[in-house]
């Protein structure tokens, strides 16, 4: 009689452990299952930033539409003007390059918890940034021949060790978290993308000392907004140089020229006068071309 409950005992003490066993399996295999999921589109991401890139760095060769005519404008911001200190002549220039500059980083980071913190702790700190920045340039000019590329400005030793780091917060790579995630259990539908942060280098570029205009055709939206300081205008901006993108793109090769400047001046009318009262004239260009606005 006294058998049974030991019996019954070891029964359920192996019962305990066959479950526990399968517990354990089961979310070994689940973990593995995601992982690999996971391991899967972060290869396809890698795959698609590099073509992407590849695509950015090399243009493609295809028909002749610009008849050999550059436009004298920048889409980024250059680092090249910051090199030196501002003559009597092109202060005002200066300035408002500057001041853009200022505007676009609180424009990217301003919703990020790295930046509130520090502006919490020194509200002064874009302005602080900046000044040693340009210093540092100005340095590096002086020394040996400047930054070559944007992304080199990552190079630079500020004195700060703060200001180093705000810095550092705006030249990483990070994914978003929303685009971390993953829908492995669907079959056939497509993989979230990965989404990352602005990178500052993104917007800046080193070309010649020139103070060269903003070209408002392919500038981006967050840099149009440091310029116009108004969303609406962007938006406008967005959707005008879109659609004449789209006609531009249906007149033959003969009549281009002259329908570019024929949208060149229509464009120019809409939203030169949109221009802020701290923008000197000039520090825009609105020449139309067969590139595609970033929109």
């Amino acid at each position: 009689m006294n058998v049974i409950p030991i019996v019954f005992s070891i029964l359920m003490l192996l019962a305990i452990i066959t479950y526990a066993q399968l517990q354990t399996f089961v979310l070994r295999n689940v973990s593995r299952v995601e992982y690999v999921c996971h391991m899967a589109n972060r290869s396809r991401d890698n795959i698609n930033l590099l073509q992407d890139q590849l695509y950015q760095d090399h243009k493609v060769p295809g028909e002749k539409s610009e008849n050999g005519n550059r436009v004298d404008a920048v889409s980024q911001v250059n680092l090249r003007i910051f090199e030196s200190e501002p003559t009597i002549q092109n202060q005002i220039f200066y300035d408002a390059h500057n001041e853009i500059v200022k505007r676009l980083i609180d424009i990217l980071y301003a919703n990020r918890p790295f930046y509130q913190d520090f502006e919490e702790k020194r509200p002064d700190v874009v302005n602080e940034l900046w000044r040693e920045v340009r210093q540092e340039l100005q340095r590096e000019k002086n020394q040996r021949q400047g930054i070559k590329k944007a992304k080199h400005l990552a190079n630079l030793r500020l004195g700060d060790p703060e200001l180093q780091e705000f810095l550092a917060n705006m030249l990483k790579r990070v994914q978003t978290p929303e685009s971390l995630i993953y829908d492995c259990q669907s079959k056939g539908s497509e993989s979230k993308k990965a989404v990352y942060y602005p990178n500052l280098i993104d917007y800046l570029a080193v070309q010649s000392s020139d103070m060269k205009p903003y070209r408002v055709w392919l500038a981006p939206r967050p840099l149009l907004l440091a310029i116009f300081q108004d969303p609406n205008v962007v938006d406008a901006i967005a959707v005008e140089r879109e659609q004449l993108y789209g006609q531009l793109k249906q007149v033959p090769k003969e009549r281009r020229d002259q329908v570019k400047n024929e949208m060149k001046f229509t464009f120019q009318r809409l939203f030169q006068n949109k221009l802020p009262s701290n923008i000197p004239e000039g520090i825009v260009n609105f020449d139309v071309s067969l590139s595609r606005p970033r929109n």
